[in-house]
């Protein structure tokens, strides 16, 4: 539970202060480009993976079989 905790913690800090480092070598302006790029990019991704695991849920109700994988996987 503390671990999880200081990783809570930890994490959103060296994120800060990682994008503070890059912005001061790139600029403020490229830097918030790039956070943009990779939230795009991230969503993107998500919803490529969502309907996948969609897919693959419908095909296997089609068979009859139950998608407890699929739904794990799409609520991970």
């Amino acid at each position: 539970m503390r671990f999880a905790l200081l990783l809570f913690i930890l994490i959103p800090v060296i994120e800060l202060l990682v994008m503070i480092k890059v912005g001061s070598q790139i600029g403020a302006l490229a830097t918030v480009g790039l956070v943009f790029l990779t939230a795009i990019v991230g969503v993107t991704l998500i919803r490529k993976q969502g309907l996948e695991t969609s897919l693959k849920a419908q095909e296997k109700m089609r068979r009859g079989e139950l998608p407890a994988s699929e739904v794990a996987e799409g609520l991970c």
